[in-house]
């Protein structure tokens, strides 16, 4: 009987720690920590953009969104081929390329791009014609410094974020940056 018991418990914790593994290692979105009650709203004439003020921990890295939504119709976001979505602190810069399919597909037939798989990081193949919603969350890199706790967070906040947003349709590109 005592035999019995010591399996079941050494059971009991093996399948615990392959859960907390399994846990630990997935690519399930989670909120750390939430600097701020508000988050940073800018608008211009054709884009909004929310910064949202939560953390959030995929895969053992770190992020931050911004949420940025298309002033027009529907109609008119149906024309856009590209959209970049960019953002700059006092900490640095990222760029996140967004392409429709259909684009993809365009760079394909005229041998501008081999394939539709090797983007380098930093470029999303997503619908942008016919989406169901005028919105696109954008996951940026979380940075911070090595040895000073600043975030950027406290960069957006007491110095200011640079966004601006590119988009191309019809073999035209337009660009807005929204005021601070």
């Amino acid at each position: 009987m005592e035999t019995h018991a010591r399996v079941s418990v050494k059971g009991f914790l093996m399948l615990g720690i392959i859960i907390a593994l399994i846990c630990g290692c997935s690519d399930q979105v989670e909120k750390e920590k939430n600097y701020e009650n508000n988050a940073i709203e800018q608008s211009g004439l054709i884009w909004d953009a929310k910064v949202k003020p939560n953390i959030i921990k995929r895969s053992g890295k770190k992020y931050f969104q911004i949420e940025y939504t298309f002033k027009g119709t529907s109609n008119e976001l149906n024309t856009i081929d590209r959209i970049s979505f960019a953002q700059g602190t006092s900490l640095g810069t990222q760029i996140i390329n967004v392409f429709d399919p259909s684009y993809v597909e365009t760079l394909s037939e005229h041998n501008d791009h081999d394939s539709i798989y090797d983007f380098p990081p930093g470029i999303v193949m997503e619908e942008i014609k016919n989406r169901p919603t005028k919105s696109f969350i954008i996951d940026y890199d979380w940075i911070e410094t090595v040895n000073d706790p600043y975030t950027v967070w406290d960069a957006i906040r007491e110095d200011r974020i640079l966004i601006t947003i590119s988009w191309e349709k019809n073999g035209e590109t337009y660009s807005e940056t929204l005021p601070q």
